[in-house]
């Protein structure tokens, strides 16, 4: 059923008369002519439609998958960032500790190297021993 012009097509005086003869998609007249032109519009405008719609059903699924792998990533950083304070508090207690350790260690390697310096005679007890009470940590007066 393609449009044709109302001059070729004739005028209906009666609804019951017989509707005119279709015409060929290879006819070359004007109502041919616009029919495919019309039909041509139609399937471009369904076409363009239904490209629309594709594309917002993919813009739809892109976020919802964008959203996930959010989701995912923000899993794994978290997982990862208390794993990382797991691994850091260690750490840090380690260091401490090696740090108190060394600090004892130095000054009870400079109380030996005095007590030697005392015992071999080098040294007089009243010069050393403002310094070994300091070491030790007495207060000094």
């Amino acid at each position: 059923m393609h449009w044709m012009d109302p001059h070729s097509r004739g005028v209906y005086h009666h609804p019951h008369s017989a509707p005119p003869t279709p015409m060929s998609h290879s006819a070359n007249d004007i109502g041919s002519r616009l029919a495919r032109l019309e039909e041509h519009i139609r399937f471009a405008g369904w076409d363009r439609q239904r490209v629309e719609i594709e594309s917002r059903m993919r813009a739809g699924e892109m976020l919802e998958a964008v959203k996930a792998i959010h989701g995912r990533l923000e899993t794994i950083e978290a997982t990862q960032q208390a794993a990382a304070t797991e691994t850091e508090r260690p750490s840090l207690l380690g260091a401490l500790i090696s740090g108190t350790l060394l600090l004892s260690f130095a000054k009870y390697a400079v109380l030996a190297l005095l007590m030697v310096a005392l015992f071999t005679g080098r040294a007089n007890v009243n010069d050393i021993a403002p310094l070994i009470k300091a070491l030790l940590g007495f207060p000094s007066g």
